[in-house]
């Protein structure tokens, strides 16, 4: 995707560096934040092999009680049908 190309070299002009997780099978690159609350953050990424765009939320773990919660919400997504 050509918005992705450009974006990507502008990003290293400005000497931007995107974070990069293997999430499964994926390489998966921060693009922008999206939203910031009080427990995370919300970045579009794109997958680097397929160019599929997704919304990656970053939870802040500070303390056991902020752990329980992320796995519950883990689990509560994990349980959700695909979204089309």
């Amino acid at each position: 995707n050509g918005f992705f190309a450009g974006a990507k070299g502008y990003a290293t002009q400005l000497g931007i560096r995107r974070s990069k997780y293997t999430i499964g099978n994926r390489t998966i690159v921060e693009e922008k934040k999206l939203a910031e609350g009080g427990f995370g953050f919300v970045y579009l990424a794109r997958d680097v092999s397929s160019n599929q765009t997704f919304a990656l939320k970053k939870i802040i773990c500070v303390d056991r009680e902020r752990i329980a919660l992320a796995h519950r919400e883990i689990e509560m997504l994990s349980k959700l049908p695909p979204h089309p």
